[in-house]
């Protein structure tokens, strides 16, 4: 192997070893979140929640992607793909999400649910998009290796 081979292989199971260790805390933060929801009835510990398991879902799965690459030898790969995609719907999901799930619980306590423009953040489902469209170019780039493979 040369030394850049060696170099990205370090660089991946730390990075691997880094997503897998946030990965877990962010979920305990989510876990810890749902508690404090269940106990006090504060949806802002269940908007917190849902974006802490969205983090924490996206964090496992670019856990896996690494691990792929590292298999394969190769980040173009339908699996690494597939995670990407993957990736870009739980985002769109988890941003989404929080906003009806607040409303949900005010209407079944009982209560108006009074909507404000800060209540809905679009960035969040934006960068959903965004992931989405590096997936593609993925899609490109797995094209264009195969193509380069068969040439060599």
């Amino acid at each position: 192997m040369n030394s850049r081979s060696i170099s990205l292989n370090k660089r991946i199971k730390s990075d691997r070893i880094i997503s897998l260790i946030v990965c877990i805390l962010i979920a305990l933060v989510g876990i810890y979140q749902v508690v404090l929801f269940c106990t006090g009835g504060d949806t802002n510990s269940l908007r917190i929640a849902v974006h802490a398991f969205t983090c924490s879902a996206v964090l496992a799965l670019i856990y896996l992607a690494l691990l792929s690459v590292k298999k394969e030898g190769k980040p173009f790969t339908d699996k690494v793909i597939g995670y990407l995609r993957t990736c870009s719907v739980i985002i769109i999901t988890g941003g989404i999400l929080p906003f009806f799930l607040e409303m949900a619980v005010y209407i079944m306590r009982g209560e108006t649910y009074t909507w404000n423009v800060g209540d809905f953040d679009l960035l969040i489902p934006i960068l959903g998009v965004v992931v989405g469209m590096i997936s593609e170019i993925f899609v490109y780039g797995k094209d264009l290796q195969e193509d380069n493979d068969l040439i060599a």
